[in-house]
């Protein structure tokens, strides 16, 4: 038999509530705000299907994680959750479209120099192709130089932004870890994999949990 969704809620959110857990003690919760770090700006169906939970479960995580300003969301085309004070509000856009395999693979195979339409056409369909650089140059990301044949090139943008994100990252990681610290929980920084950074958190629980800081280059995995 299934019981009505308003009671369903209280049951799942009446011992947490009530009993005081720390905002991460949930593990869905913390593998959600694990994965919103190593590629932000991304829908609930996305992350369902990342985390191989249903979309209800993620999106009641997500109001959790959004009361407490871990995470924000903004609504273009679909709804778009990304870390609090991680993001740049006018670069959600920019990781929407890196977050697709065509858009992050055109950059990574542009990061090496200006190429060819023939030279990225062997990745991609035309069609898929074309949209996606459509949408790059729009941004600004990526432009088109004339000569005897056209070649594509990203700006100075990815670049810098690469950079920006490295120092954003840093200030991210250190807030990060004066707020779980909050009402007398321990935090210990136990390893540094690559862009993430895995805690130990000690108090009224002890769990691990980790995230990542620099979120430009774990979205184009670089």
């Amino acid at each position: 038999m299934k019981i009505g969704k308003a009671l369903e809620d209280i049951l799942r959110t009446e011992p947490e509530e009530l009993e005081g857990y720390h905002i991460f003690y949930n593990p869905l919760r913390r593998a959600i705000f694990r994965e919103l770090t190593r590629k932000p700006c991304v829908t609930s169906s996305f992350l369902g299907k990342k985390l191989g939970a249903n979309v209800p479960a993620i999106e009641w995580h997500l109001k959790k994680l959004m009361s407490e300003d871990y995470i924000g969301s903004v609504s273009t085309n679909k709804k778009l959750y990304y870390p609090q004070e991680m993001i740049l509000p006018g670069d959600v856009e920019t990781f929407s479209i890196l977050n697709g395999s065509t858009g992050s693979q055109i950059v990574r195979n542009l990061l090496g120099g200006c190429k060819s339409i023939g030279y990225l056409q062997g990745m991609f369909s035309l069609s898929t192709l074309y949209r996606n650089l459509k949408a790059l140059q729009t941004l600004g990301l990526v432009k088109k130089i004339r000569g005897r044949k056209a070649l594509y090139c990203l700006t100075d943008i990815i670049p810098r932004k690469l950079e920006e994100y490295d120092k954003i990252g840093m200030d991210f990681k250190k807030r990060m870890l004066e707020r779980i610290s909050l009402r007398g929980y321990e935090v210990e920084i136990i390893g540094t994999y690559g862009y993430e950074v895995k805690l130990r958190i000690r108090g009224l629980e002890n769990f691990t949990m980790g995230f990542f800081i620099s979120p430009m280059r774990t979205t184009l995995e670089v």
